[in-house]
């Protein structure tokens, strides 16, 4: 049962094994099981977007302007074919491979 595999701290619901917030279809599983509040499923989504945000802003810095290793771009040759152009949808970079 997937209820038992999170745990619910100052009313943020996460899961056990990655400690993420569960996506919205889950949390309104868990308040339909009575595992947790519809409060505590409300807040869980706020606090989500939060981290999403951050994460995202965090790739960006990390990533925007950097080269490709070589790997990489075999292996997006291998995906793409050769000569393709591959844009990065978050950094909004893109590379000829």
């Amino acid at each position: 049962m997937d209820s038992n595999r999170i745990y619910v701290k100052d009313s943020i619901v996460r899961w056990q094994s990655s400690d993420n917030i569960p996506f919205d279809d889950m949390l309104a599983k868990f308040v339909v099981e009575g595992k947790i509040t519809q409060s505590e499923a409300v807040k869980s989504a706020e606090q989500r977007k939060v981290e999403t945000t951050r994460a995202l802003e965090n790739y960006y810095k990390r990533n925007k302007g950097r080269e490709l290793s070589d790997e990489e771009r075999f292996e997006m040759r291998a995906a793409f074919g050769e000569g393709a152009e591959v844009t990065n949808i978050i950094t909004g970079d893109t590379y000829k491979v």
